[in-house]
């Protein structure tokens, strides 16, 4: 799902990562509606919304992005056990910057 893409001119795919340039992936350990997050890079680039869940489960639905400046902000819907998987912390969400 392309969320947002404006002037892309091509420079090569990355993620969405903290302030060591490690990937940003949220681990949701709760159950519900959880409201996430993320500093993105640019409004000039598109980002898709990478969701994983346990083995066999379908993953949990996001709301449609909010922007805010340098911040993009959307809520996972219902999450459950069953998509947290056997250790509760299955559920993991990161977010891919295409240029």
């Amino acid at each position: 799902m392309f969320i947002t893409m404006n002037n892309v001119v091509g420079g090569g795919d990355s993620w969405i990562c903290d302030e060591y340039g490690i990937p940003d992936e949220r681990i949701i350990t709760a159950n519900g509606n959880i409201p996430l997050s993320f500093t993105i890079p640019s409004t000039e680039y598109g980002y898709q919304v990478y969701v994983e869940c346990a083995d066999g489960v379908a993953p949990p639905k996001i709301t449609v992005p909010v922007f805010n400046g340098t911040t993009m902000t959307f809520t996972v819907l219902n999450v459950t056990a069953d998509q947290r998987g056997s250790s509760g912390n299955e559920c993991k969400i990161s977010v891919r910057v295409i240029k």
